[in-house]
């Protein structure tokens, strides 16, 4: 059994992230460590064995307890600040498997999962018996790869065995989903690039519907406003563009319909917590190169 310390795991990534695309660990946690967030990177945990608690806050909400019982998967995000302790003699065992937060953004994106998690409320955590092969076995999997010199690859074949864990099919489901016909064709047509340019009045345009009608249906089906709305396919589609194409992060703001590569930029951080350019070398800098 491989085991290293929590304060290893946390602290060094940065450096060993220099010639690893992750950083995996089994940490035997029998004492209390102190608060930490992670800015640029995300963690995922499982518990396997022991017991613990976990004290998390998220996005600068109040501190809430956290009960570590092995069988439970904990996705920890760039927003959540937790501290760890063990219980007892025994103390509390977890793999760790940290990641730069850029290429998981680009993974989830590409994949489709709902983007709502990233911000909203406590940090994803799934509950299996602690015998389920899907608790332990693709954080073993990754920890072994990590041991022999691992690949890009092999930190996607992690996020394609435990995404589907953290994230259900019934848990993305499309925003949207049940909206009238007349709104999902609106939003269907906006994301060609001449009517994101064009913004809100060619989705009112598109949508043959009164502005009022329209916020209101928005709201139903969405949870957002319809300037909201136009945003958040504006950036989506720049996600696209910043992982498939090299062209220059202004001329991608212009191509959304931002009106300032500031604007965009700032924008595309809120929502994704990393800058376009980070994102960028997330999905295309072991591929093509670092493009600018």
């Amino acid at each position: 059994m491989y085991c290293v310390d929590v304060q290893a795991v946390m602290e060094r990534f940065a450096d060993s992230a220099q010639g690893a695309p992750y950083h995996a660990g089994l940490v035997d946690l029998r004492a209390r460590y102190r608060a930490h967030g992670h800015v640029d990177y995300f963690e995922m945990m499982a518990v396997v064995g022991g017991e613990g608690r976990m004290l998390i806050s998220s996005g600068g909400r109040a501190p809430m307890m956290q009960r570590l019982e092995p069988g439970q998967l904990f996705l920890i995000r760039p927003l959540d600040r937790h501290s760890l302790a063990g219980h007892g003699a025994g103390g509390v065992q977890f793999y760790n498997v940290a990641f730069p937060a850029a290429g998981w953004l680009a993974f989830t994106d590409l994949a489709g999962i709902e983007s709502g998690w990233s911000t909203s409320g406590p940090p994803p955590v799934v509950r299996l018996d602690r015998d389920d092969e899907l608790a332990h076995a693709p954080f073993a999997a990754a920890l072994e790869r990590y041991m022999n010199a691992p690949t890009t690859l092999d930190l996607m074949r992690f996020w394609l065995d435990t995404a589907p864990v953290l994230f259900p099919p019934r848990k993305r489901a499309e925003a949207g989903s049940g909206a009238p016909a007349w709104l999902l064709g609106a939003v269907s047509q906006m994301r060609e690039e001449g009517n994101l340019r064009a913004g809100l009045p060619r989705l009112q345009n598109l949508a043959y519907v009164t502005p009022a009608h329209l916020s209101r249906t928005v709201r139903q089906y969405f949870g957002m406003t319809p300037t909201d709305l136009v945003t958040e396919l504006r950036v989506r589609h720049a996600g696209m563009l910043l992982s498939t194409t090299l062209d220059s992060v202004g001329t991608i703001a212009q191509r959304c319909g931002f009106a300032s590569q500031s604007y965009f930029s700032n924008t595309f951080r809120r929502a994704n917590l990393v800058s376009p350019r980070e994102y960028r070398l997330g999905s295309l800098g072991g591929f093509l190169g670092a493009p600018r």
